[in-house]
């Protein structure tokens, strides 16, 4: 009964933090392309997934499906992606911890979710520290560093043009071998429903990749980002026949 009460809330934190982010829960665990050769490079030094060597774990349908990124390895590389993409440490005195397998069926490739959470009501205070991560190749496909405290508040909104917010995306997205080439990098539009006076959300595209990144203009840096390969039609026409298997 704890078991399954604590990944039913894990399971909420997570959609929860994705639509605050601006991705629906299918793009949070949709199908991951081949990520590129500069970033299958980084991945073998750091994940060290053993060729041939397979976990089992349970996705969200409680079936027991084969990864080669074990759940340990996934909270340590998700530890490792907060502090790589947004120079922070976890906080994990100050925090609860969950992780939960998504995908793994139908066209939906696995993910380890893992994600960090923290709420004061009182003080009106909250910490996120969020991370997916490919459960077969250690590639993280999406992560946010979320942290509304006192400090964070007492900054104030700098008046930052679309084009400052667009260059700061970029520069991100090519420091940290997210894309190779920012020629490829087309802005699509600012996703208004997701942004807010302290977060502007930017939707791309790159290649045949979705890329979404969001910017707060208090201290000019990226607080989220995420990167998938939308379905095809084909895809989506098998991943609705398996729901409605389920049914």
């Amino acid at each position: 009964m704890v078991k399954k009460q604590w990944k039913k809330g894990i399971c909420a934190l997570v959609m929860g933090t994705m639509l605050l982010s601006g991705c629906s829960s299918s793009q949070a665990i949709q199908k991951q392309a081949p990520v590129e050769k500069t970033v299958e490079k980084e991945i073998e030094k750091t994940t060290a997934i053993e060729e041939g060597k397979t976990y089992s774990a349970m996705n969200q349908y409680e079936e027991v499906i084969q990864v080669k990124v074990s759940k340990e390895k996934a909270k340590e590389l998700a530890k490792e992606a907060i502090n790589k993409y947004f120079q922070t440490e976890v906080d994990e005195k100050n925090t609860e911890f969950g992780i939960n397998l998504m995908g793994g069926y139908s066209v939906i490739e696995p993910e380890w979710s893992a994600g960090w959470f923290h709420m004061n009501k009182e003080k009106k205070e909250i910490k996120i520290y969020e991370v997916y991560i490919d459960a077969n190749t250690g590639a993280v496909n999406s992560s946010q560093c979320k942290i509304e405290d006192a400090a964070m508040k007492a900054k104030k909104i700098q008046k930052l043009s679309l084009e400052e917010k667009k260059q700061l995306a970029m520069n991100f997205l090519k420091k940290n071998q997210i894309i190779a080439d920012t020629e490829k990098l087309k802005f699509v539009k600012v996703n208004k429903a997701y942004s807010t006076k302290t977060s502007t959300h930017l939707e791309f595209t790159y290649d045949q990749y979705d890329i979404n990144v969001k910017v707060d203009p208090r201290d000019k840096k990226v607080k989220f980002f995420y990167k998938a390969k939308p379905f095809t039609a084909e895809e989506r026409k098998q991943l609705k026949a398996f729901d409605e298997s389920r049914k």
